[in-house]
């Protein structure tokens, strides 16, 4: 694990394993890469290359209003680029999905393989669908005005945790104190960024704008 100077920002990157290269995007805003450790048995068939986004995680030096498709993108083919790889496959999770496609869009020729993981062309249909699909489920009706509140932009960062708590179940059935332990004994506790969260709004960015 290392802080590599990219552009403006210095990105936090873990790198593991052998094989042809694997850069993993994760999702968000506002979380980091050990949303995608479950991911790590991987690295006995390729070179796992995990990062944060820039305004994510650990990653540091810029800011929020710099989170742009156009940014994330570039960031991530420069740290490809020093990191000595001539092509790469993506994978991106959720958010880490729309920037996976966006680099595809840019970068075509600079990856050989996209896998898309619980993702989109943008975040309109979360923002819209995620509550309902909540309330279909049998979540209360404080945990589905909380996921509305979340997906739409309407919270300050201070209330990101408490907010996201109320549903967070729906993400991670198997939430508990002792994986809370587990990460942290391991060193592998997210490292939160709520201020990032802000772009997931109705007016979030979308791909190939």
């Amino acid at each position: 694990m290392t802080t590599i100077p990219i552009r403006d920002v210095s990105l936090f990157v873990k790198i593991m394993g052998q094989g042809y290269p694997l850069v993993l995007m994760h999702g968000g805003p506002s979380l980091d890469y050990t949303t995608l450790l479950p991911l790590q048995p991987l690295a006995d068939q390729y070179t796992l290359i995990f990062y944060d986004h820039r305004c994510n995680g650990r990653s540091v030096g810029a800011e929020v209003s710099s989170m742009t498709f156009e940014n994330l993108t570039a960031d991530a083919d420069a740290l490809r680029q020093t990191l000595g790889f001539e092509k790469w496959a993506v994978l991106g999770h959720s958010f880490g999905g729309n920037v996976a496609l966006e680099y595809a869009l840019r970068y075509p020729q600079n990856l050989s393989h996209l896998v898309l993981m619980n993702t989109g062309g943008d975040q309109w249909w979360v923002n819209q669908n995620a509550p309902e699909l909540l309330a279909k489920r049998g979540y209360s009706a404080n945990t589905v005005q909380a996921a509305r509140r979340f997906y739409n932009g309407q919270l300050t960062p201070t209330e990101f945790m408490p907010i996201f708590m109320k549903f967070m179940k729906a993400y991670n059935y198997h939430n508990s104190l002792l994986s809370l332990v587990q990460g942290m004994v391991s060193g592998h506790m997210p490292k939160m960024q709520p201020e990032a969260s802000s772009l997931v709004t109705a007016s979030c960015l979308r791909i190939g704008q």
